[in-house]
Protein backbone atom coordinates (compact mmCIF):
# COMPACT_ATOMS: atom_id res chain seq x y z
CA UNK A 1 0.00 0.00 0.00
CA UNK A 2 2.94 2.44 0.82
CA UNK A 3 4.01 1.71 -3.37
CA UNK A 4 0.50 2.67 -4.58
CA UNK A 5 0.14 5.69 -2.44
CA UNK A 6 3.79 6.66 -3.62
CA UNK A 7 2.20 5.92 -7.07
CA UNK A 8 -0.54 8.82 -5.93
CA UNK A 9 1.96 11.13 -5.15
CA UNK A 10 3.68 10.64 -8.80
CA UNK A 11 0.38 11.54 -10.56
CA UNK A 12 0.06 14.67 -8.33
CA UNK A 13 -1.66 14.05 -5.67
CA UNK A 14 -1.18 14.00 -1.63
CA UNK A 15 -1.24 11.42 0.68
CA UNK A 16 -4.07 11.40 2.95
CA UNK A 17 -6.08 13.44 0.92
CA UNK A 18 -5.61 10.92 -2.12
CA UNK A 19 -4.53 7.95 -0.86
CA UNK A 20 -5.43 6.49 2.64
CA UNK A 21 -2.96 5.32 4.54
CA UNK A 22 -1.99 5.80 8.73
CA UNK A 23 2.06 5.86 8.21
CA UNK A 24 4.37 9.23 8.36
CA UNK A 25 4.39 11.04 5.48
CA UNK A 26 7.82 10.71 4.75
CA UNK A 27 7.41 6.84 3.77
CA UNK A 28 5.22 7.04 1.30
CA UNK A 29 7.74 9.97 -0.82
CA UNK A 30 10.52 7.30 -0.62
CA UNK A 31 8.50 5.61 -2.65
CA UNK A 32 7.44 7.94 -4.76
CA UNK A 33 11.12 8.72 -5.27
CA UNK A 34 11.55 4.75 -5.80
CA UNK A 35 8.86 4.91 -8.77
CA UNK A 36 10.44 7.61 -10.09
CA UNK A 37 13.88 6.53 -10.47
CA UNK A 38 13.85 2.85 -10.82
CA UNK A 39 10.29 2.36 -12.74
CA UNK A 40 6.88 0.55 -11.90
CA UNK A 41 8.10 -2.96 -10.44
CA UNK A 42 8.98 -5.17 -7.41
CA UNK A 43 12.15 -4.33 -7.28
CA UNK A 44 11.79 -0.24 -7.92
CA UNK A 45 11.77 0.26 -3.90
CA UNK A 46 14.33 -2.63 -2.92
CA UNK A 47 16.59 -0.68 -4.85
CA UNK A 48 16.44 2.46 -2.64
CA UNK A 49 15.90 0.49 0.34
CA UNK A 50 19.38 -1.35 -0.44
CA UNK A 51 21.16 2.27 -0.73
CA UNK A 52 19.33 3.40 2.59
CA UNK A 53 20.58 -0.07 4.44
CA UNK A 54 24.26 0.98 2.83
CA UNK A 55 23.81 4.08 4.80
CA UNK A 56 22.59 2.51 8.02
CA UNK A 57 25.78 0.15 8.06
CA UNK A 58 28.54 2.79 7.14
CA UNK A 59 26.96 4.32 10.54
CA UNK A 60 26.92 1.32 12.37
CA UNK A 61 29.99 0.86 11.21
CA UNK A 62 31.21 4.02 12.47
CA UNK A 63 29.97 3.59 15.67
CA UNK A 64 31.94 0.30 16.44
CA UNK A 65 35.09 1.23 14.90
CA UNK A 66 34.98 4.36 17.45
CA UNK A 67 34.72 1.64 20.85
CA UNK A 68 36.30 -1.23 19.65
CA UNK A 69 38.27 -1.65 16.16
CA UNK A 70 37.78 -0.80 12.22
CA UNK A 71 37.40 -5.06 11.61
CA UNK A 72 34.98 -5.10 14.60
CA UNK A 73 32.60 -2.14 12.71
CA UNK A 74 32.45 -4.35 9.50
CA UNK A 75 31.42 -7.43 10.92
CA UNK A 76 28.97 -5.30 13.15
CA UNK A 77 27.58 -3.47 9.75
CA UNK A 78 27.05 -7.36 8.01
CA UNK A 79 25.53 -8.80 11.08
CA UNK A 80 23.08 -5.74 11.39
CA UNK A 81 22.38 -6.19 7.40
CA UNK A 82 21.84 -10.32 8.14
CA UNK A 83 19.49 -9.26 11.15
CA UNK A 84 17.21 -6.89 8.77
CA UNK A 85 17.76 -9.87 5.79
CA UNK A 86 16.35 -12.45 8.50
CA UNK A 87 12.84 -10.68 8.49
CA UNK A 88 12.31 -12.08 4.71
CA UNK A 89 11.41 -10.59 1.44
CA UNK A 90 8.04 -9.27 3.22
CA UNK A 91 9.19 -7.28 5.82
CA UNK A 92 11.98 -5.61 4.01
CA UNK A 93 11.81 -2.41 2.56
CA UNK A 94 9.56 -1.67 5.42
CA UNK A 95 9.55 2.11 6.39
CA UNK A 96 10.14 1.12 10.22
CA UNK A 97 13.57 -0.16 9.05
CA UNK A 98 14.46 3.31 7.58
CA UNK A 99 13.09 4.96 11.01
CA UNK A 100 15.84 2.75 12.39
CA UNK A 101 18.39 4.02 10.27
CA UNK A 102 17.77 7.51 10.78
CA UNK A 103 18.06 6.93 13.97
CA UNK A 104 22.05 5.25 14.05
CA UNK A 105 22.79 8.18 11.90
CA UNK A 106 21.25 10.33 14.92
CA UNK A 107 23.31 8.64 17.46
CA UNK A 108 26.92 8.49 15.19
CA UNK A 109 28.13 11.71 16.54
CA UNK A 110 27.12 11.24 20.12
CA UNK A 111 29.95 8.44 20.32
CA UNK A 112 32.37 11.18 19.86
CA UNK A 113 34.48 12.03 22.87
CA UNK A 114 34.33 15.74 22.02
CA UNK A 115 30.80 16.34 20.16
CA UNK A 116 30.49 19.87 18.44
CA UNK A 117 27.29 21.55 18.64
CA UNK A 118 26.60 21.33 14.80
CA UNK A 119 26.94 17.50 14.75
CA UNK A 120 24.44 17.36 17.76
CA UNK A 121 21.89 19.38 15.84
CA UNK A 122 22.67 16.85 12.57
CA UNK A 123 21.62 14.11 15.23
CA UNK A 124 18.18 16.51 15.94
CA UNK A 125 17.61 16.66 12.34
CA UNK A 126 17.65 12.96 12.10
CA UNK A 127 15.11 12.05 15.10
CA UNK A 128 13.31 14.54 13.18
CA UNK A 129 13.24 12.54 9.83
CA UNK A 130 12.29 9.32 11.99
CA UNK A 131 9.60 10.86 13.16
CA UNK A 132 8.11 11.39 9.63
CA UNK A 133 7.56 8.10 9.65
CA UNK A 134 5.98 7.48 12.90
CA UNK A 135 5.42 10.18 14.93
CA UNK A 136 6.83 8.27 18.61
CA UNK A 137 10.13 8.20 17.15
CA UNK A 138 10.18 11.63 18.85
CA UNK A 139 11.12 9.86 21.95
CA UNK A 140 14.59 8.88 20.30
CA UNK A 141 15.52 12.77 21.50
CA UNK A 142 15.78 10.82 24.96
CA UNK A 143 19.26 9.15 23.16
CA UNK A 144 21.09 12.94 22.61
CA UNK A 145 19.24 14.55 25.42
CA UNK A 146 21.11 11.70 27.70
CA UNK A 147 24.27 12.55 25.61
CA UNK A 148 23.93 16.05 26.66
CA UNK A 149 23.18 15.70 30.35
CA UNK A 150 25.74 13.06 30.98
CA UNK A 151 28.76 15.41 29.14
CA UNK A 152 27.63 18.40 30.46
CA UNK A 153 25.13 18.36 33.60
CA UNK A 154 23.97 21.39 34.41
CA UNK A 155 25.03 23.16 31.49
CA UNK A 156 22.97 20.79 29.27
CA UNK A 157 19.95 22.77 28.94
CA UNK A 158 20.71 24.81 25.87
CA UNK A 159 22.31 21.99 23.76
CA UNK A 160 19.18 20.04 24.62
CA UNK A 161 16.77 22.82 22.86
CA UNK A 162 18.68 23.03 20.05
CA UNK A 163 18.26 19.76 19.64
CA UNK A 164 14.81 19.25 20.06
CA UNK A 165 14.63 22.56 18.02
CA UNK A 166 16.85 20.81 15.02
CA UNK A 167 14.24 17.66 15.41
CA UNK A 168 11.07 19.90 14.85
CA UNK A 169 12.36 21.04 11.57
CA UNK A 170 11.22 18.25 9.10
CA UNK A 171 7.99 17.94 10.76
CA UNK A 172 7.13 21.70 10.32
CA UNK A 173 8.62 21.64 6.41
CA UNK A 174 6.63 18.74 6.34
CA UNK A 175 3.06 20.90 8.04
CA UNK A 176 4.24 23.57 5.30
CA UNK A 177 4.14 21.73 2.31
CA UNK A 178 0.91 20.11 3.34
CA UNK A 179 -0.72 23.13 4.30
CA UNK A 180 0.80 24.81 0.60
CA UNK A 181 -1.27 21.46 -1.12
CA UNK A 182 -4.22 22.24 0.84
CA UNK A 183 -4.01 18.50 2.71
CA UNK A 184 -2.84 19.29 6.14
CA UNK A 185 -6.21 18.75 7.70
CA UNK A 186 -6.19 15.02 6.12
CA UNK A 187 -3.16 14.52 7.58
CA UNK A 188 -3.80 15.08 10.84
CA UNK A 189 -7.10 13.44 10.79
CA UNK A 190 -5.30 10.44 9.14
CA UNK A 191 -1.60 10.11 10.69
CA UNK A 192 -2.20 11.67 13.68
CA UNK A 193 -6.09 10.88 14.81
CA UNK A 194 -7.40 8.39 13.04
CA UNK A 195 -4.75 5.80 14.82
CA UNK A 196 -5.36 7.17 18.26
CA UNK A 197 -9.08 6.82 17.66
CA UNK A 198 -9.40 3.32 15.70
CA UNK A 199 -6.56 1.91 15.28
CA UNK A 200 -4.47 1.86 18.52
CA UNK A 201 -5.68 0.45 21.80
CA UNK A 202 -4.12 -1.14 25.47
CA UNK A 203 -3.41 -4.32 24.46
CA UNK A 204 -3.53 -6.08 27.60
CA UNK A 205 -0.03 -6.86 30.21
CA UNK A 206 -0.84 -10.76 28.90
CA UNK A 207 -0.37 -9.52 24.99
CA UNK A 208 2.52 -8.03 26.14
CA UNK A 209 4.65 -9.86 27.92
CA UNK A 210 3.94 -12.97 25.63
CA UNK A 211 4.94 -10.27 22.82
CA UNK A 212 8.15 -9.49 24.60
CA UNK A 213 8.78 -13.01 25.25
CA UNK A 214 8.38 -14.12 21.90
CA UNK A 215 11.14 -11.84 21.29
CA UNK A 216 14.07 -12.25 23.46
CA UNK A 217 13.20 -16.15 24.45
CA UNK A 218 13.14 -17.45 20.96
CA UNK A 219 16.68 -17.90 19.08
CA UNK A 220 17.72 -16.39 17.34
CA UNK A 221 18.02 -13.79 20.01
CA UNK A 222 17.94 -16.04 23.40
CA UNK A 223 21.32 -17.11 21.58
CA UNK A 224 22.81 -13.74 21.61
CA UNK A 225 21.57 -12.29 24.97
CA UNK A 226 24.20 -13.23 26.76
CA UNK A 227 26.84 -11.90 24.81
CA UNK A 228 25.03 -8.50 25.20
CA UNK A 229 24.50 -8.69 28.74
CA UNK A 230 28.72 -8.63 28.75
CA UNK A 231 28.89 -6.10 26.61
CA UNK A 232 26.47 -3.85 28.55
CA UNK A 233 29.25 -4.65 31.38
CA UNK A 234 32.80 -4.35 28.93
CA UNK A 235 31.12 -0.89 27.51
CA UNK A 236 30.25 0.60 31.07
CA UNK A 237 33.85 -0.37 32.63
CA UNK A 238 35.26 1.37 29.31
CA UNK A 239 33.11 4.00 28.01
CA UNK A 240 30.29 5.17 30.57
CA UNK A 241 28.80 7.64 28.58
CA UNK A 242 28.86 5.53 25.13
CA UNK A 243 26.92 2.37 27.58
CA UNK A 244 24.20 5.18 28.84
CA UNK A 245 23.65 6.67 25.14
CA UNK A 246 23.42 2.57 23.63
CA UNK A 247 21.59 1.63 26.73
CA UNK A 248 18.91 4.95 26.65
CA UNK A 249 18.49 3.72 22.53
CA UNK A 250 17.96 0.55 23.36
CA UNK A 251 15.27 1.10 25.81
CA UNK A 252 13.21 3.53 23.42
CA UNK A 253 13.32 1.48 21.08
CA UNK A 254 12.03 -1.30 22.76
CA UNK A 255 9.31 1.13 24.53
CA UNK A 256 8.26 1.55 21.26
CA UNK A 257 7.78 -1.79 20.04
CA UNK A 258 5.75 -2.54 23.66
CA UNK A 259 3.72 0.12 23.25
CA UNK A 260 2.50 -0.57 19.83
CA UNK A 261 1.00 -3.91 21.26
CA UNK A 262 1.30 -5.33 17.50
CA UNK A 263 4.55 -7.12 17.84
CA UNK A 264 5.12 -7.02 14.44
CA UNK A 265 8.12 -8.64 13.16
CA UNK A 266 9.31 -5.51 12.26
CA UNK A 267 8.28 -3.22 15.16
CA UNK A 268 11.80 -4.61 16.64
CA UNK A 269 14.19 -3.58 13.97
CA UNK A 270 14.91 -0.06 15.73
CA UNK A 271 16.04 -2.18 18.76
CA UNK A 272 18.84 -4.19 16.42
CA UNK A 273 21.54 -1.49 16.00
CA UNK A 274 21.79 -1.38 19.63
CA UNK A 275 21.84 -4.74 20.66
CA UNK A 276 24.10 -5.50 17.47
CA UNK A 277 26.98 -2.59 19.37
CA UNK A 278 26.57 -4.66 22.91
CA UNK A 279 27.26 -8.04 21.26
CA UNK A 280 30.36 -6.62 19.23
CA UNK A 281 31.18 -5.25 22.52
CA UNK A 282 30.24 -8.73 24.35
CA UNK A 283 32.57 -10.73 21.83
CA UNK A 284 35.58 -8.43 21.83
CA UNK A 285 35.59 -8.83 25.30
CA UNK A 286 35.45 -12.74 25.93
CA UNK A 287 37.58 -13.43 23.09
CA UNK A 288 40.12 -11.18 24.49
CA UNK A 289 40.15 -11.74 27.78
CA UNK A 290 42.01 -15.59 27.55
CA UNK A 291 45.63 -14.40 28.28
CA UNK A 292 44.38 -12.39 31.91
CA UNK A 293 42.50 -15.52 33.40
CA UNK A 294 44.37 -18.11 34.41
CA UNK A 295 43.03 -20.20 37.43
CA UNK A 296 39.63 -20.67 39.67
CA UNK A 297 36.63 -19.15 39.76
CA UNK A 298 38.36 -16.58 36.85
CA UNK A 299 38.75 -19.71 34.43
CA UNK A 300 35.13 -21.12 34.79
CA UNK A 301 33.97 -17.59 33.91
CA UNK A 302 36.54 -17.44 30.77
CA UNK A 303 34.77 -20.70 30.39
CA UNK A 304 31.29 -19.43 30.65
CA UNK A 305 32.40 -16.40 28.01
CA UNK A 306 33.68 -19.12 25.25
CA UNK A 307 30.38 -20.77 25.64
CA UNK A 308 28.26 -17.34 25.02
CA UNK A 309 30.45 -16.39 22.21
CA UNK A 310 29.79 -20.11 20.71
CA UNK A 311 26.25 -19.68 21.22
CA UNK A 312 26.08 -16.01 20.07
CA UNK A 313 28.06 -17.62 16.57
CA UNK A 314 25.20 -20.25 16.02
CA UNK A 315 22.19 -17.18 16.23
CA UNK A 316 24.30 -15.24 13.36
CA UNK A 317 24.66 -18.22 11.51
CA UNK A 318 20.85 -19.08 11.77
CA UNK A 319 20.23 -15.18 10.95
CA UNK A 320 22.76 -14.93 7.98
CA UNK A 321 21.18 -18.36 6.28
CA UNK A 322 17.47 -16.58 5.36
CA UNK A 323 19.01 -13.43 3.28
CA UNK A 324 21.67 -16.39 1.94
CA UNK A 325 18.85 -18.35 0.72
CA UNK A 326 16.63 -15.46 -0.43
CA UNK A 327 20.59 -14.15 -2.87
CA UNK A 328 20.60 -18.33 -3.70
CA UNK A 329 17.39 -17.62 -5.10
CA UNK A 330 17.99 -14.33 -6.91
CA UNK A 331 20.66 -16.01 -8.56
CA UNK A 332 18.60 -18.81 -9.72
CA UNK A 333 16.73 -16.24 -11.19
CA UNK A 334 19.12 -13.96 -13.03
CA UNK A 335 20.82 -17.44 -14.69
CA UNK A 336 17.73 -18.39 -15.91
CA UNK A 337 17.83 -21.97 -13.74
CA UNK A 338 13.91 -21.08 -12.40
CA UNK A 339 11.34 -18.31 -13.96
CA UNK A 340 9.91 -14.85 -12.68
CA UNK A 341 6.59 -16.50 -12.02
CA UNK A 342 8.35 -19.13 -9.46
CA UNK A 343 10.96 -16.98 -8.03
CA UNK A 344 7.97 -14.32 -6.76
CA UNK A 345 5.48 -17.68 -5.77
CA UNK A 346 8.40 -18.47 -3.44
CA UNK A 347 7.72 -15.54 -1.64
CA UNK A 348 5.07 -15.88 0.64
CA UNK A 349 4.01 -14.82 4.09
CA UNK A 350 0.67 -16.51 5.22
CA UNK A 351 -2.12 -15.18 3.02
CA UNK A 352 -0.50 -13.35 0.74
CA UNK A 353 1.81 -14.96 -2.42
CA UNK A 354 3.43 -12.06 -4.35
CA UNK A 355 3.40 -14.30 -7.24
CA UNK A 356 -0.44 -14.12 -7.37
CA UNK A 357 -0.17 -10.22 -6.85
CA UNK A 358 2.47 -9.96 -9.51
CA UNK A 359 0.07 -12.46 -12.15
CA UNK A 360 -2.83 -10.19 -11.22
CA UNK A 361 -1.78 -6.91 -11.79
CA UNK A 362 -0.24 -8.35 -15.22
CA UNK A 363 -3.60 -9.55 -16.05
CA UNK A 364 -5.38 -6.55 -15.04
CA UNK A 365 -3.28 -4.65 -17.28
CA UNK A 366 -3.37 -6.77 -20.26
CA UNK A 367 -7.65 -6.13 -20.08
CA UNK A 368 -7.38 -2.54 -19.64
CA UNK A 369 -6.76 1.05 -20.57
CA UNK A 370 -4.51 3.20 -18.42
CA UNK A 371 -7.33 5.38 -17.34
CA UNK A 372 -9.49 2.57 -16.44
CA UNK A 373 -9.64 2.37 -12.62
CA UNK A 374 -9.23 -0.34 -10.10
CA UNK A 375 -10.72 -0.99 -6.90
CA UNK A 376 -9.04 -3.45 -4.42
CA UNK A 377 -11.05 -4.03 -1.38
CA UNK A 378 -8.14 -6.01 0.90
CA UNK A 379 -4.55 -5.52 2.12
CA UNK A 380 -3.25 -6.05 -1.54
CA UNK A 381 -3.34 -2.37 -2.68
CA UNK A 382 0.02 -3.08 -4.80
CA UNK A 383 -2.20 -4.05 -7.61
CA UNK A 384 -2.53 -0.38 -7.94
CA UNK A 385 0.70 0.57 -8.45
CA UNK A 386 1.65 -2.95 -10.58
CA UNK A 387 -0.77 -2.55 -12.87
CA UNK A 388 -0.48 1.27 -13.09
CA UNK A 389 -4.39 1.37 -12.70
CA UNK A 390 -5.39 4.15 -10.52
CA UNK A 391 -8.06 3.61 -7.50
CA UNK A 392 -10.63 5.84 -7.95
CA UNK A 393 -11.06 6.33 -4.01
CA UNK A 394 -8.54 7.33 -1.96
CA UNK A 395 -8.81 4.04 -0.08
CA UNK A 396 -6.16 1.98 -1.53
CA UNK A 397 -7.22 -0.52 0.75
CA UNK A 398 -9.60 -1.81 3.28
CA UNK A 399 -8.08 -1.44 6.31
CA UNK A 400 -10.07 1.74 7.21
CA UNK A 401 -13.15 0.53 6.20
CA UNK A 402 -13.93 -2.50 8.22
CA UNK A 403 -11.96 -1.35 11.50
CA UNK A 404 -13.90 0.42 13.83
CA UNK A 405 -17.49 0.03 15.28
CA UNK A 406 -20.77 1.69 13.73
CA UNK A 407 -20.46 4.69 15.35
CA UNK A 408 -16.43 5.25 14.13
CA UNK A 409 -15.19 7.07 11.15
CA UNK A 410 -16.13 4.13 9.33
CA UNK A 411 -19.25 4.85 8.50
CA UNK A 412 -18.30 7.92 6.63
CA UNK A 413 -15.55 6.26 4.81
CA UNK A 414 -17.69 3.90 3.82
CA UNK A 415 -20.31 6.12 2.16
CA UNK A 416 -17.47 8.31 0.67
CA UNK A 417 -15.94 5.01 -0.89
CA UNK A 418 -19.42 3.99 -2.65
CA UNK A 419 -19.73 7.77 -3.89
CA UNK A 420 -16.48 7.34 -5.33
CA UNK A 421 -17.67 4.25 -6.80
CA UNK A 422 -20.66 5.02 -7.98
CA UNK A 423 -19.03 8.28 -9.50
CA UNK A 424 -16.75 6.55 -11.34
CA UNK A 425 -17.25 2.92 -11.53
CA UNK A 426 -13.41 1.13 -11.79
CA UNK A 427 -13.26 -1.24 -14.47
CA UNK A 428 -12.03 -4.34 -12.28
CA UNK A 429 -12.88 -4.36 -8.11
CA UNK A 430 -10.39 -6.59 -6.74
CA UNK A 431 -11.41 -8.73 -3.58
CA UNK A 432 -8.38 -9.82 -1.22
CA UNK A 433 -7.67 -10.21 2.65
CA UNK A 434 -9.12 -8.14 5.00
CA UNK A 435 -6.94 -6.40 7.71
CA UNK A 436 -9.54 -8.20 10.39
CA UNK A 437 -10.59 -11.49 8.80
CA UNK A 438 -11.69 -13.28 5.73
CA UNK A 439 -12.95 -11.35 2.69
CA UNK A 440 -16.32 -13.01 2.81
CA UNK A 441 -17.23 -11.95 6.33
CA UNK A 442 -15.70 -8.16 5.73
CA UNK A 443 -18.04 -8.16 2.54
CA UNK A 444 -21.19 -9.13 4.58
CA UNK A 445 -20.14 -6.57 6.98
CA UNK A 446 -20.08 -4.45 4.03
CA UNK A 447 -23.58 -4.37 2.67
CA UNK A 448 -22.96 -1.63 0.49
CA UNK A 449 -20.20 -2.49 -1.22
CA UNK A 450 -21.84 -6.18 -1.64
CA UNK A 451 -25.24 -5.06 -2.73
CA UNK A 452 -22.86 -2.65 -5.75
CA UNK A 453 -20.66 -5.64 -5.99
CA UNK A 454 -23.50 -7.79 -6.93
CA UNK A 455 -25.29 -6.01 -9.36
CA UNK A 456 -23.04 -4.30 -11.17
CA UNK A 457 -20.10 -6.45 -11.15
CA UNK A 458 -19.68 -10.42 -12.09
CA UNK A 459 -16.29 -13.07 -11.03
CA UNK A 460 -13.95 -13.66 -13.62
CA UNK A 461 -11.29 -14.67 -12.58
CA UNK A 462 -9.15 -15.82 -9.32
CA UNK A 463 -5.36 -15.89 -8.46
CA UNK A 464 -4.96 -17.86 -5.32
CA UNK A 465 -6.70 -15.24 -2.82
CA UNK A 466 -7.90 -12.61 -5.27
CA UNK A 467 -10.89 -12.58 -6.61
CA UNK A 468 -10.98 -10.14 -9.89
CA UNK A 469 -14.85 -8.73 -10.49
CA UNK A 470 -15.18 -6.96 -13.95
CA UNK A 471 -17.45 -4.28 -14.56
CA UNK A 472 -20.71 -6.09 -16.34
CA UNK A 473 -21.19 -3.18 -18.74
CA UNK A 474 -17.65 -3.09 -19.84
CA UNK A 475 -18.08 -7.09 -20.16
CA UNK A 476 -20.95 -6.11 -22.40
CA UNK A 477 -19.25 -3.71 -24.87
Amino acid sequence: MFASVGDVIVRGGMPYRDGWEMRGPLAFYVFAVAESLFGRHMWSVRILDLLLLGAGMFGLHSIVRRLITTSAGYWAAFVYVFWVGYLTWFHTAEPDAWMAIFIILAAVPLFDKQVPVSRLIFSGVMVGCAALIKPFSCAFLAVPFAAIVWRFGKKSLVRCGMVAGAALVPPLAAAAWFGYRGALGDLIDVHLLYPAKVYSGAPGIGTEVRGLARFFFTAPVLLVLPLVLAGIFSLWRRRPAACIVTLTWAAVALAGAAAQGKFYSYHWLPLFAPMVILGAMGFESVTHSAGSIKEGAGRSLHLGGRIAAALAIVGIVQIALVPASSVVRWLKLTTSRISLDQYYAAHTASWFVAGDVVNAAKYICERTNPGDGLAVFGNEALLNFLSGRANPTRFLAGGSLTLGGPNSIRNAYRQEYIRGLQRTPPAYIVLGMAFNGTKERALQGFPQLEQFLRERYSLEKSFGYLDLYHENALKDR
